[in-house]
């Protein structure tokens, strides 16, 4: 068992929780899900209530349920974590997490669209820097979630590693979006995603 940190899994059930929980077998989680979300988990879950207003793309949904999942976990005594999106999976837990560093804010790509941004699909790092990234009010006008997030790392100065180049067929994350399965090791192909920030 693997109890040097705990995944907080966030968001919408959009799989059956059963099928996620078998991928992380051997790690800790908390699921941090909406309060009108079907789940008999044996690990800790929230049932948040869902946030007066969206915000763009939906990002106070997506902050509120990071949010309440960082905060138990670093009630529950965690130092690190893993935050994990609900429609997503990896293909070898163990492998997947030997890839990070473990000193770093961990993501998997640096996107080179509009100004830039960290791809915040996971995230992986001391709990403290994690919970200063997604503690943040939007005081101006924001383009898209993701600049949020890359602002709030800039903000507090943590170093980023992206480890996207390192997935493989064997080491891989799946991506279950409206019916299709998405390789996300397939991305270190796309001109758009880069491992460092230009």
């Amino acid at each position: 068992m693997n109890k040097d940190f705990v995944i907080v899994i966030q968001g919408p059930i959009k799989l059956e929780y059963k099928v996620i929980e078998n991928k992380w077998e051997g790690f800790d989680l908390i699921w941090s899900t909406w309060e009108n979300e079907l789940i008999d988990s044996k690990y800790p879950t929230i049932l948040n209530k869902p946030p007066n207003k969206p915000g763009i793309k939906n990002v106070y949904y997506q902050q509120k349920s990071t949010l309440a999942g960082l905060l138990k976990a670093k009630e529950l005594g965690y130092s690190k974590c893993l935050k994990w999106r609900s429609d997503q999976y990896p293909t070898n837990a163990n492998k997947l997490i030997s890839l990070f560093d473990k000193d770093k804010i961990n993501v998997l790509f640096w996107h080179n669209s509009q100004k830039g941004y960290y791809v915040d699909y996971f995230m992986y790092g001391d709990i403290n820097k994690m919970i200063s990234i997604w503690d943040f009010e939007i005081n101006s006008y924001i383009s898209y979630p993701e600049e949020i997030i890359t602002n709030q790392i800039y903000k507090n100065k943590i170093d980023v590693m992206c480890i996207g180049d390192r997935l493989t067929n064997q080491n891989n994350i799946i991506w279950e979006r409206e019916g299709v399965k998405i390789d996300l090791s397939t991305y270190k192909y796309d001109k758009n995603f880069m491992l460092m920030k230009i």
